[in-house]
């Protein structure tokens, strides 16, 4: 358990499983989509928030995460997501549906701005081009475990309650992180907020 409190390591925890729900998320679309009748444009709405709001939101993510601490914000955002993807496994029309998912896609959008910036924070001038490899490389290990999982499990359990699921992992992760308080690991590193 130390291994996961160590402040790198628990942002490649973060980052496999924030990259890991977010494409769980968009795999989900084509099974949405069938069910509430989406067409083509409206599922490219959806779809297109993703990056769209990463986009918009990369300068003034850097400004609130310098006030509050990357952690806390990186925590705040994963809470975000996992609580939009709650809201999309609920939406009964595409009138909510596009609200949640655009407050999912703010939570994803906004963590990779953090999640570099912290891992230049955490790392050594010897070691950070490693810690960016293995951070990247975890972002995309979980983009592939996940979203493989989640199309195993939605012929189970049908998009709901995949995206429950998905959003479940999301949860857990947000409450153990509370319970653990990771937070108070920034100061082995000297100041690590952005």
């Amino acid at each position: 358990m130390n291994f996961l409190l160590q402040p790198f390591n628990f942002l490649l925890l973060l980052h496999f499983f924030n990259d890991g729900i977010k494409t769980g998320t968009i795999i989900l679309l084509p099974f949405i989509a069938k069910e509430l009748s989406i067409n083509y444009t409206q599922v490219g709405i959806l779809g297109s928030s993703f990056g769209l709001l990463a986009l918009f939101l990369a300068i003034p993510t850097g400004i609130i995460a310098s006030k509050i601490g990357g952690f806390k914000f990186l925590l705040a955002a994963l809470l975000v997501y996992s609580l939009g993807v709650i809201g999309i496994s609920i939406s009964p029309s595409l009138v909510l549906l596009i609200p949640v998912f655009y407050l999912t896609a703010i939570g994803f959008g906004v963590f990779h701005t953090v999640g570099f910036t912290l891992v230049a924070r955490t790392s050594t001038k010897e070691n950070i081009g490693k810690n960016m490899a293995n951070f990247t490389a975890t972002g995309d290990i979980g983009r592939l475990a996940i979203s493989s999982l989640a199309l195993l499990i939605i012929p189970l359990l049908g998009w709901r309650l995949t995206a429950v699921t998905l959003s479940s992992i999301g949860l857990f992760l947000y409450l153990a992180s509370k319970i653990t308080n990771i937070d108070k690991y920034k100061d082995k590193l000297g100041q690590v907020n952005l």
